[in-house]
């Protein structure tokens, strides 16, 4: 869709599709790593959850608000959405 004006879902191509996919898989993938650092599940007689040491932390929430920026980056070319600033996204500081 290289060029033109972008018409919405109807008008994506295959491969604006599989672009989308990968974005958001992406953006759940890092969601679900964050989640599994940040509030483990005990499982009862295993294993008790170990704190992740920060800077692990730091690294997969960066992920993370990157991949919310990519998509919705992608949005906005493919689908024309409003662009976002990635305000408001994962890793955003609470409103006031």
């Amino acid at each position: 869709m290289t060029g033109e004006q972008p018409a919405g879902a109807e008008g994506l191509t295959e491969e604006d599709r599989e672009l989308i996919r990968r974005a958001h898989h992406r953006l759940r993938k890092a969601s679900q790593e964050l989640e599994a650092l940040v509030a483990p599940r005990s499982m009862r007689g295993r294993w008790e959850p170990v704190v992740a040491p920060p800077e692990v932390v730091e690294t997969v929430r960066s992920q993370l608000s990157a991949a919310w920026v990519a998509l919705g980056r992608l949005q906005h070319e493919l689908l024309g959405w409003p662009a976002g600033d990635g305000s408001g996204g994962p890793g955003a500081p609470a409103p006031d």
